[in-house]
């Protein structure tokens, strides 16, 4: 008899989702009087508005949304955070999509190859700083980590310092630093636009000139 059991899809399985706005209410934090007002503004969406039935989209997005506020951002600002990671995600993913066998192909999976090496490289050191008590070091460490680990899952992303700190839910001035000592080693690369820097993987082997 065979031990082998398909994997379930996780993915399809939250596209199917159906939810109350109590349940909504009760998955989120939210009160189901800001997700009946978020859905009267068009903020969120019901697939089921005279039953006021969400989606999972409408979840992960009051999720989103919430997290900001707990931050100490204001609706406004919440909301354009939210969907700025969601417009994030889904051009990652539409890029993803349009990769064929050519040189954008080869290029992005070298420096995949790299960011493997670079987080196992981050893992050994993570494990000497545990043995050595440095905890200031470990933590900027373990953030280096999380940055790979972000570019290694969306290697399209492009976005701020204070963004990237946001999606991974640490202090800015340290997501800064590991950005920073990232930089250098030229695992990531920082790009001006207008009056932000924007951090990206690279766009070319520097190495071939070298």
């Amino acid at each position: 008899m065979s031990n082998i059991v398909n994997p379930v899809d996780a993915g399809e399985l939250l596209r199917k989702v159906n939810l109350t706005v109590g349940q909504v209410a009760a998955m989120t934090g939210l009160s189901v009087r800001q997700i009946s007002y978020w859905t009267s503004k068009g903020i969120i969406s019901a697939t089921n508005p005279k039953k006021r039935i969400y989606g999972y989209a409408a979840v992960e997005k009051a999720l989103l949304i919430k997290r900001g506020l707990d931050d100490g951002l204001s609706l406004a600002e919440a909301v354009d955070e939210a969907e700025e990671r969601l417009r994030q995600r889904r051009e990652d993913h539409s890029q993803l999509g349009r990769l064929n066998h050519g040189s954008t192909a080869s290029y992005l999976m070298s420096r995949l190859g790299d960011l493997d090496k670079l987080a196992d490289k981050l893992r050994q050191q993570i494990q000497t700083l545990d043995h050595n008590g440095r905890d200031r070091e470990r933590r900027l460490a373990v953030t280096k980590l999380e940055v790979v680990d972000l570019l290694a899952q969306n290697p399209y992303t492009r976005d701020t310092a204070s963004r990237i700190a946001t999606r991974l839910g640490r202090a800015i001035d340290l997501v800064s630093m590991a950005l920073d000592e990232l930089a250098e080693e030229r695992a990531v690369e920082k790009v001006r636009q207008g009056d932000r820097i924007i951090c990206q993987l690279p766009t070319r082997d520097r190495r071939t000139h070298e």
